[in-house]
């Protein structure tokens, strides 16, 4: 009478249980690679601010403009009672200071804006030294200055705002009507209007000198991660150049602009109509005008850094990581030789570390370098261990040619900025397709390794 042995699970149905949920248990680690990219990042992004801080801020130009003190007399009523107590109206002549703001009736703007690197500790940060020129005119400077008013001609000044005036190195040129102006820290505007940090200096000239006032500024002032304009001039031209090669414009977009391997140019041709403040505005009555509602600005962008780069790498981690380790399953079952669970383990903590090597390297070199380097490091060792695991060189050679594949996919991703997520979805389901090809005979390959447990069952029961 024959026995009936009841046969275990099927093992290829265990170990692919097994890698599955090892797969998603290798998160673990990579959140805590993620928190360390995180925790870099960020301490570089302090480091990157407190350079801009000590060297320059984002500067913003703004000006000039002619500042007219003067005092106005005017008539109030008021009333009174008599001794009969009647009232009685009395028009009674006071006076008041106030402050007219012209501005330029023409503004061309040229800036050259030439970067730097610096250093502290192993990041560096992008600044630049910016060499100005600005030109223009104002035009009938008094004449919207209300009736009955006395002028107070040597007190009339011009101004121009700069917002870090900390990093303003030196003034070559500030020409006003043909004569060199005599500055001093601050405009005294307030900061109703964008304009309270600057220069300023008295203009001495006389009452018919008003009419037409041309100027010629050229400044040197230092900062980072960009510059604004205000068009603050009837007619605006403005014009930048620099050798940055990832610029990012706001507000107004340029009328024309080149960008290559040499840098960028930009033009911008700018009407007063663009904004909503006229040409002139009175300090002492309470006008809060936005200067900065209308503004050319240009950022200097760093690019995606390394750390960026990483970050976006580990976000593929779980599906390249899954995929190296269907593949090592796939060689167990197509060889008949049983990889054990530390075997897999193993091979899938190495796929973590290319991470955190990666991040380890790019601090201190080239992140081209620093990838292929990390890639080698996991590759070979892995696809080593897989013909020594497996006892069959062609199963390494095929780790070797598959982990390739996916880290040439990962870092075509990573420098595919604008079309990363469609290429990394069409190479991903491109290799699931073809796993899809390779698997697709497995049930046979299960069917036979249960066929020889029962042949082995049934002499064990004859036995």
């Amino acid at each position: 009478m024959k026995k009936k042995v009841k046969t275990a699970g099927n093992p290829l149905l265990k170990k692919a249980l097994f890698l599955f949920f090892f797969s998603l248990l290798l998160q673990i680690p990579l959140m805590f690679v993620n928190g360390v990219v995180h925790e870099r990042n960020y301490l570089y992004d302090s480091t990157i601010k407190n350079i801009g801080r000590e060297w320059g801020e984002t500067q913003t130009i703004a000006g000039p403009v002619i500042v007219v003190p003067y005092t106005e007399e005017y008539y109030e009523r008021e009333y009174t009672v008599d001794k009969q107590g009647k009232q009685i109206e009395v028009i009674k002549s006071k006076k008041r200071k106030n402050s007219l703001v012209v501005l330029p009736e023409k503004l061309d703007v040229n800036v050259d804006l030439k970067e730097e690197v610096r250093k502290r500790g192993i990041y560096k940060s992008m600044v630049y030294t910016g060499e100005l020129n600005m030109k223009g005119n104002f035009s009938k400077v008094l004449s919207n200055i209300p009736e009955n008013s006395v002028i107070e001609y040597n007190e009339i000044s011009v101004s121009l705002g700069i917002t870090d005036i900390k990093a303003l190195l030196k003034i070559d040129k500030f020409n006003f009507n043909g004569k060199e102006i005599e500055l001093e820290s601050g405009t005294g505007l307030g900061k109703p209007f964008q304009i309270s940090k600057g220069i300023s200096g008295k203009l001495g000239t006389k009452n018919e000198e008003l009419e037409e006032i041309p100027f010629n500024i050229e400044l040197v002032f230092r900062g980072s991660e960009g510059i604004t304009l205000l068009p603050m001039g009837k007619d605006n031209s403005f014009f930048i150049k620099s050798a940055w090669e990832n610029p990012s414009f706001y507000g107004m977009l340029p009328r024309e602009r080149v960008i290559n391997e040499n840098g960028f140019t930009a033009n911008w041709n700018i009407s007063h109509l663009t904004r909503n403040y006229k040409q002139y505005f009175f300090i002492g009555d309470g006008n809060k005008i936005d200067l900065s509602e209308a503004q050319a600005g240009v950022a200097l962008y760093n690019g995606i850094t390394h750390y960026r780069q990483v970050i976006r790498a580990a976000k593929y981690g779980v599906l390249f990581i899954m995929m190296s380790l269907l593949a090592v399953y796939l060689f167990e079952i197509s060889g008949k030789k049983e990889t054990h669970y530390v075997q897999y383990g193993i091979v899938g903590f190495s796929l973590v570390m290319f991470y955190l090597l990666l991040l380890s390297l790019a601090e201190h070199i080239s992140f081209i370098t620093a990838y292929g380097i990390s890639a080698t490091a996991v590759i070979v060792p892995v696809s080593l261990y897989i013909a020594s695991v497996t006892k069959n060189i062609k199963y390494g050679l095929g780790m070797f040619a598959l982990l390739i594949g996916i880290y040439s996919i990962l870092f075509s991703i990573l420098k595919m900025e604008d079309y990363a997520l469609l290429t990394g979805t069409l190479l991903i389901m491109g290799v699931l397709y073809l796993l899809m090809y390779v698997t697709k005979n497995m049930e046979i390959v299960n069917k036979k390794v249960t066929d020889t447990e029962e042949n082995g069952n049934e002499e064990q029961v004859k036995k």
